[in-house]
Parts: structure tokens; C-alpha cells; sequence
């Protein structure tokens, strides 16, 4: 048990940095904020105000030897601390799990995980849960502690997962494993056992919930589970799952996923007009998840073909599985570093080089013919020119507003 008397260094002052310090300023609790990045002056200012000691561009050694606990960002392994550091780390979700006494639904994988958690909590509250949504969505697990609900739904990534020791949820699924986030784990081994690794914390097959479907979680888990198997509709398929065991109808989880709109920045509708129709995946940060999006629109059927938009700062993958979709594609846009590779590497379609999105947009807007969709689905990481992707997101829906206001 973590107790509250103890001393915490919270290291990192981002988005879970700041969640984690002001959890404990509104309990008084004893803490510190380490960062090697600048820190926001804003949040300097009120830790200031409230004597809270902060450190800006290092790590001091005797920071670390003051703390019972060192309190990491997601961003940080663990395994690169000194071994006697290791011993005081936790997560910010370890933490979060001893304060919350509701149920605890957490959903991990490559891609899906958010549609999957904001369509969860959707059936959920429809069914007369209170529930909250939050985790790798953009609000931390901590802030949502003090609320008052019967669960949350967590969406977890592998960097907590890498880094959290006690994170033991009361339900737990993963909705696929492929490769991503290989500049960060040493290998795709790492990567893997770091998505199935609270299941070594649970003691029921009954609370974890598996996709079948998925080659990679089958090679490195084969043990008891619910496993279920979605194909095209593996979120949903999931939703069902844990609906079920959570004992709910068949039939309300059906009612309630036809009001359910899918999370911003994920296939989701920005518009149609002058003949197209314009989607944003910004969120689609690797192949497999503009495969998957590119699956879903082919399971529902569109009038034309496809303009996909895609590129940004790379992470070393391989594209070729995007030509599984070839005959659905109009032509492919590349924009940004990695743009030109994605063209050369996709070169049995139709290609284009842009510097940058807004280029790429006008090329799409060109190319594309009557009943197109336009899709932004990158590929890549967004940061050789944007802050994150939602950035990257609301510029493109701000291209297509300007596009359908022009003559």
C-alpha cells in the first residue's frame, strides 16, 4: 500500500506530471517536480505559491534519495534509473489504482484503443453506469479519482504499462498487438509483454479479455482467457465481451452502440461538400491503424475511392501492407519528412510530394474525383511539424472549412 504520509518526486511536469502534483496538493501531500524539459510558466507560478520545490533541466541525485517514491512519466524507463531508484518507482497508474474505489476497466493494444474505451464507457453509461473515460485519451487516471462513479474506463499504453509494477485492473483486454513504438522498446518482444503485462497480476481468466485474431498476442500469451474474435468490428466485438461479463443484455449493448459516434481524430466526419467527403484519422499513427481504418471503410462501402493524406515524422515501418487496399485508392499524397518515402515505398498507386499538409490538401482536392473521401490517416507521428496529433487534426479540418467556403 502506498501510504500518503510518504515523500514523492513526481519526475516529468507534462500532461501526467501536472495531473499527479495537483492530486497531491489537494491532499497536502508531500512532493517535489523534477523535469529535464522546460516546465510551463504557469505551472511554475502556482507550485510556487503553494512552496512546492521544482527543478527545471536535471535530476539531482539527492531529489532522488529524499523520495519513498519517484513518481515516473510515461516517457521515462524505469530500467534506465539507477537499480536502487527502480525500487522507489511507481506509475502514475499504480497510484491512481490505490485511490480509486470503483471498478476498473482498462483496454490496451496497437490501435483501437480509444474508439474501443470511449464506445465502452458509451454502452456503459447508456445502461445506467456511471462511468468516466480516461487514461491515454488525454485525462489522466489520477484526475478522476475523487469522482464520484462506479467505474472508469482506462485506455493504457505500453509506456505505463513498461513502467507500472502494481497496476492490477479489474478487468483487462488487449485489442491486438502489431509493431509500433520500436524507437522506444528495445524490441518487439518489449513491446508485446509490456501490453499483456497486468495479466500476470490477475487471478481470473474471467477478468481478461484477448483477440483471438490478433497473431502476436496468441505468440506471447496462450493461457486462460476470454477470448474473443471481431474481425472487422473487433472493437465492438471487445464492447460485447466485457458488456457481457459485466452482465449486460445483448440487446442494451446493441441499443446503445446506435447512438455511439466515434472519438474525435479517428475516422471521424469533418464534412461533405462539393462532391467529397473529408475524414479525420489524424490519430492514425502507424500502417496497421490506417489499414484498419482503410477495412473499415471498406466493410461499409463508399461511392468513389480513396485520396489518402499521409506522412509526418516517421518510425522506421514498412507500408506495403496499405496495398492491400490499392483498388480502393485514388492516389496517395505524402507530405512532410517521411512523406516521400511512404510514395516510393506505395508506388503501384498513384503518388504525390508535399512539403506539408496544407500542400497536401490542395493536391487531394485536385486529384480527387466525384464521390471521393478525402482521408487524413498520416502513418507517422506528427511532431516533425505539429505539437501532437490533434494539432495535426484541427488544421486539416480548418483546410477543409476553408476548401467548402471558396467558389
Amino acid at each position: 500500500m502506498i501510504m500518503v504520509s510518504s515523500r514523492f518526486l513526481v519526475l516529468g511536469a507534462g500532461i501526467t506530471g501536472r495531473a499527479v502534483s495537483e492530486f497531491f496538493l489537494k491532499r497536502e501531500i508531500d512532493f517535489r517536480v523534477s523535469s529535464l524539459s522546460k516546465i510551463d510558466s504557469e505551472f511554475k507560478e502556482k507550485l510556487s505559491a503553494q512552496g512546492i520545490s521544482f527543478e527545471e533541466g536535471k535530476h539531482s541525485l539527492d531529489w532522488f534519495e529524499w523520495a519513498d517514491y519517484v513518481v515516473l512519466s510515461p516517457s521515462v524507463r524505469k530500467d534506465r534509473l539507477p537499480q536502487w531508484i527502480q525500487s522507489r518507482c511507481i506509475s502514475e497508474l499504480d497510484l491512481a489504482q490505490e485511490f480509486f474505489a470503483g471498478k476498473i476497466v482498462a483496454i490496451t493494444g496497437t490501435n483501437g484503443k480509444t474508439t474501443t474505451v470511449s464506445m465502452l464507457a458509451h454502452v456503459l453509461s447508456s445502461t445506467g453506469v456511471k462511468v468516466v473515460a480516461c487514461g491515454n485519451i488525454g485525462l489522466p487516471f489520477i484526475s478522476v479519482v475523487d469522482q464520484e462513479v462506479d467505474a472508469v474506463v482506462v485506455e493504457v499504453s505500453s509506456f505505463q504499462l513498461f513502467n507500472s509494477s502494481r497496476f492490477r485492473p479489474d478487468l483487462f483486454a488487449v485489442l491486438n498487438i502489431t509493431p509500433d513504438h520500436l524507437d522506444w522498446h528495445s524490441s518487439l518482444e518489449e513491446y508485446a509483454l509490456s501490453k499483456l503485462s497486468p495479466i500476470r497480476r490477475i487471478s481470473s481468466a474471467r477478468e481478461v479479455f484477448l483477440n483471438r485474431d490478433s497473431a502476436l498476442i496468441s505468440t506471447y500469451y496462450s493461457g486462460p482467457a476470454n477470448w474473443f474474435s471481431g474481425g472487422d468490428n473487433e472493437d465492438e466485438a471487445c464492447v460485447y465481451a466485457i458488456c457481457e461479463a459485466m452482465g449486460i443484455g445483448k440487446e442494451q449493448i446493441t441499443n446503445a452502440l446506435r447512438t455511439f459516434s466515434p472519438p474525435h481524430h479517428r475516422i471521424s466526419f469533418v464534412a461533405e461538400g462539393k462532391g467529397l467527403v473529408f475524414l479525420n484519422d489524424s490519430k492514425s499513427t502507424n500502417p496497421a491503424s490506417t489499414f484498419w481504418a482503410l477495412k473499415r471503410l471498406s466493410v461499409k462501402g463508399i461511392r468513389g475511392k480513396v485520396v489518402l493524406l499521409c506522412g509526418g515524422k516517421g518510425k522506421g515501418f514498412e507500408y506495403s501492407s496499405i496495398l492491400n487496399y490499392k483498388h480502393m485508392l485514388r492516389g496517395i499524397v505524402g507530405f512532410g519528412e517521411e512523406g516521400p518515402n511512404i510514395v516510393s515505398q506505395l508506388s503501384d498507386v498513384p503518388g504525390w510530394i508535399a512539403p506539408d499538409l496544407e500542400h497536401a490538401f490542395d493536391t487531394a482536392v485536385r486529384i480527387a474525383e466525384l464521390g471521393d473521401v478525402v482521408l487524413l490517416s498520416p502513418m507517422c507521428a506528427s511532431f516533425d511539424q505539429y505539437a501532437n496529433y490533434e494539432e495535426r487534426g484541427e488544421h486539416f479540418e480548418k483546410l477543409v472549412l476553408s476548401f467548402l467556403r471558396s467558389q
